[in-house]
């Protein structure tokens, strides 16, 4: 008899979602050799990696190869993210996905509307990457934003030129990405700002409450003319 093995290789994560259960006092890893060790001590048929989110493991890519050499039927839980820690083309893991099933697109629209759009306009979305060929630029996206982190940082210190124009920020409350901190650091660079906060909006804001948006542009330029 084999059986269906659940790991936790770590419980690192680059999210912190209030309903999540991993303990993250510290920092707790299976190593390349643990697994293995696993692998060895018992029959398994396939192996599901959770906890944490695994891309953030040193070795995790080279724990996939393994578990694909033994050909284990190999499952893993994710936030959908831990695609940027891997390679330039996204790992295997990201561009068997992305190839297969269209995953980033997929990931970012399921979670970036508040409100349920209509078929089309979803359809006109993932348009881009109907065709398999057109994804491999959405697995390289990700981690081509989190490589360009030291060109904004040298951005957002150097702002005088823009810092003193008064600045209106629409901002969903309900944005998976980004965050009531990531909204304060927009705030301090431009101390002349508005502040429009749409509770019925997510991270494609401009579907959710585009009406609201409109109208807050043109409250803004009234009121500055």
């Amino acid at each position: 008899m084999a059986f269906s093995v659940g790991i936790g290789l770590t419980n690192e994560c680059n999210l912190r979602c209030a309903h999540c259960y991993r303990p993250d006092m510290v920092v707790d890893r299976l190593s390349l050799q643990d697994v293995h060790a696993v692998c060895s001590a018992i029959p398994i048929k396939s192996m599901n990696l959770g906890v944490g989110e695994n891309g953030l493991h040193p070795e995790y890519e080279a724990i996939l190869d393994h578990l694909r050499q033994l050909a284990l039927s190999t499952s893993i839980t994710s936030n959908g993210l831990s695609i940027q820690t891997l390679s330039d083309e996204g790992g295997l893991v990201g561009r068997t996905l992305t190839a297969t099933f269209n995953f980033v697109p997929r990931f970012f629209f399921a979670r970036g509307f508040a409100k349920s759009v209509a078929p089309e306009v979803l359809d006109a979305y993932l348009a881009p990457w109907r065709d398999p060929a057109r994804r491999t630029a959405a697995v390289i996206a990700p981690r081509q934003l989190v490589q360009a982190s030291p060109y904004l940082r040298e951005v957002e210190a150097n702002p005088p030129r823009l810092s003193g124009r008064a600045a209106l920020i629409v901002w969903g409350t309900r944005d998976f990405a980004f965050r009531e901190a990531e909204r304060r650091r927009f705030e301090r660079i431009f101390p002349t700002h508005t502040t429009v906060l749409l509770d019925e909006a997510s991270h494609f804001l401009q579907e959710d409450a585009g009406e609201r948006i409109a109208e807050s542009i043109r409250l803004f330029l009234r009121e500055r003319s």
